[in-house]
């Protein structure tokens, strides 16, 4: 098996995700998120009415998921997390009814996230260091007060 020959459009892309990922990898991450969305909507453009290309739509878009998921929890920002489920972008009920068959199916091949993914993700945790626990300020005197007026009131 031979590797596929990049053209130099696609050579110069991964020379500019490389220099922007030096620079600033959240910006970096946005980037290659947009273009994996991208990528989604041009596979949900090919599933035919029959249901042709409908796995490697689903492919796509977990792959999206999965790396907006994994940026959401790199850079704390729920922003990034996927709220529009791929069945809710399917155009016809019987399209939703096949992608429930590949859900439930058990038929979903494994999908490995690109290696670009994982250098951006990996670029943003060496930028952001270890994250301390969240802690409340006053928490304590809370449940002190919260106790008190349960004994007071007779509430146990």
């Amino acid at each position: 098996m031979t590797k596929k020959k990049k053209s130099p459009e696609e050579r110069q892309i991964e020379r500019e995700t490389r220099q922007q990922l030096r620079l600033d990898p959240i910006a970096a991450s946005e980037r290659y998120r947009a273009q994996l969305e991208m990528e989604v909507d041009k596979a949900l453009e090919a599933v035919s009415a029959s249901g042709d290309g409908l796995l490697k739509a689903v492919e796509a878009h977990r792959v999206f998921t999965g790396f907006s998921h994994d940026l959401a929890e790199a850079t704390g920002r729920r922003m990034y997390e996927v709220r529009r489920g791929l069945h809710e972008r399917l155009g016809s009920d019987f399209l939703k009814r096949q992608l429930m068959v590949l859900r439930h199916g058990g038929s979903l091949p494994a999908v490995k996230m690109p290696a670009l993914a994982k250098r951006t993700l990996e670029a943003i945790r060496d930028q952001q260091g270890p994250r301390a626990p969240k802690i409340i300020e006053g928490e304590d005197a809370w449940h002190e007060t919260a106790h008190e007026a349960r004994q007071r009131y007779g509430v146990e």
